[in-house]
């Protein structure tokens, strides 16, 4: 059975009604009522094309308007609205009312690009404070000393193969299956500690990924359940994208219902980096030896002619 095409029933001077708040300080809330002025539709496109976004008039409406010769009028679109990181702790609320900038943003924000901002104009409004990117302004991505952070939704969770248009060392929310899981590993760390190590595999309709479980993290996820998973650090090692544990901030995770999409297939790759727990008998053992080792660096050390004191060469 083909798709359904989307399509739009409206016509300018009808009324319409939001169904979900879209910016409730300025009275864009479930429920405001407005008449449709226009359309906006993309370069090169007419009726019947889909439209970019409608220009609705709001009674009730406190924001900026797209005209100061209309007033009270606001184009409702996929994406108006948006929230900009302006330092680690900050968000601020940002409004775009050109629907050609409408790709650029979406690319950079698919991406997790850190962008200045140059010719803007802020609003205030009952002492919050609002971005409005104009006709004029020009989107430049730049480095920027923090990273992403991204407040997730249980609607808004990207899937997996989307993480692949993310920038490496940005933390992450994901929604997925744990298809795999190996035991707890002790491995020393090449600071001399002993680190706690688990890896899982996660897997959702559209692909596969590891993820490594550090320290307490581990034990906490069961296999075959779906979670909704917050603040995973993404790296890459040998091309290939894997998720973390992070350091600093805080691992989130909740179980959720599973997928009604069939799930993707775990690639040949992704599998053979985990081994599942195997119980075994030990029948001999072939060869043993004894050494000592460094307290500090666990490194093996030298003994001294007097067979009491050691030194340790790396130490």
């Amino acid at each position: 059975m083909a798709g359904l095409e989307p399509c739009v029933f409206l016509a300018k001077g009808a009324q319409v009604m939001l169904t979900m708040n879209l910016w409730t300080d300025v009275g864009l809330c479930n429920g405001a009522t407005g008449t449709a002025i226009d359309f906006i539709y993309a370069d090169n496109h007419q009726p019947p094309d889909l439209p970019q976004a409608v220009i609705v008039k709001f009674d009730n409406y406190k924001g900026p308007s797209i005209s100061k010769s209309i007033p009270s009028c606001v184009p409702i679109g996929l994406n108006v609205l948006m929230e900009c990181m302006s330092d680690n702790n900050c968000l601020v609320r940002s409004v775009c009312f050109n629907p050609a900038k409408r790709p650029l943003l979406e690319k950079y924000q698919k991406g997790r690009t850190a962008v200045r901002l140059h010719k803007i104009t802020s609003s205030i409004k009952d002492d919050i404070e609002s971005i409005i990117i104009q006709n004029n302004t020009t989107v430049q991505p730049v480095v920027v000393p923090f990273l992403y952070k991204y407040a997730a939704t249980s609607s808004s969770l990207p899937s997996l193969s989307s993480l692949q248009e993310v920038s490496k060392e940005q933390l992450v929310d994901v929604k997925a299956k744990v298809s795999s899981i190996t035991a707890v590993k002790t491995i020393n760390s090449r600071y001399g500690y002993a680190l706690q190590r688990q890896e899982v595999i996660l897997v959702d309709h559209t692909t596969s990924i590891k993820l490594i479980l550090w320290q307490e993290h581990c034990n906490k996820l069961e296999d075959q359940k779906t979670y909704a998973l917050q603040n995973l650090g993404l790296k890459e090692s040998n091309g290939s994208r894997y998720l973390n544990t992070p350091k600093s901030e805080q691992f989130l995770f909740k179980e959720i219902p599973s997928f009604t999409q069939d799930l993707a297939q775990v690639t040949t790759e992704i599998e053979s980096l985990t081994q599942r727990k195997v119980s075994g008998k030990i029948i001999g053992v072939q060869h043993a030896s004894k050494s000592l080792s460094c307290t500090s660096c666990k490194k093996k050390v030298t003994v001294k002619s007097n067979g009491k004191i050691a030194n340790c060469q790396s130490c």
